[in-house]
């Protein structure tokens, strides 16, 4: 799979994406699953479609126009991929994060969380929440639901403990500064 081309084709929606939903975010989620699957020997784990899962995570929303899911699926057709092989890719988008069946879905969606806790999942959410012109406190709120958020593998449940806690204290921290005005 040439994963160039399709960030190429992808480019002008990522630039209408909020800034916590862009590019980057893919790029850290598609190193944070392939990690694992080298770390781990995850032998069992299809490397392509992990990576091709986390790149098109950002852009769940935009491949639901019609156009824009024809020209991606022609990427994924001239690589060779089976009519049933797409089928699945993109159900397996509409899963993510909240309910993945497979181990790669379970590798991209624990990534996923994984970069919405900590520091960075903080300045994610704060930066969309910017963008979206919500409040500190609805932001806030959305950040308490993501430290709940399920972790379906060994490798996220391990790797999202430091990143829970820092965002438990950044929250605290937050939080009392506020209590104190």
């Amino acid at each position: 799979m040439d994963l160039g081309r399709l960030q190429q084709l992808l480019a002008p929606f990522a630039r209408t994406l909020d800034a916590a939903h862009r590019t980057d975010h893919a790029a850290r989620v598609r190193e944070r699953a392939c990690g694992w699957i080298e770390s781990e020997s995850l032998h069992d784990a299809e490397l392509a479609l992990v990576q091709t899962l986390a790149l098109l995570l950002p852009f769940r929303a935009s491949l639901q126009q019609t156009a824009t899911r024809a020209a991606v699926e022609a990427v994924f057709v001239e690589a060779g991929w089976s009519a049933i092989k797409i089928r699945e890719l993109f159900r397996a988008l509409e899963r993510l994060p909240d309910a993945p069946k497979s181990l790669e879905e379970k590798l991209v969606a624990d990534a996923d969380t994984i970069d919405r806790l900590g520091l960075i999942g903080l300045v994610r959410a704060m930066a969309s929440a910017g963008a979206s012109g919500q409040e500190l406190g609805e932001a806030l709120a959305s950040l308490r639901k993501v430290l709940a958020r399920r972790l379906y593998t060994p490798y996220g449940h391990r790797d999202a403990t430091a990143a829970r806690e820092a965002l438990r204290g950044l929250l605290r921290e937050i939080e009392s500064a506020f209590a104190q005005k």
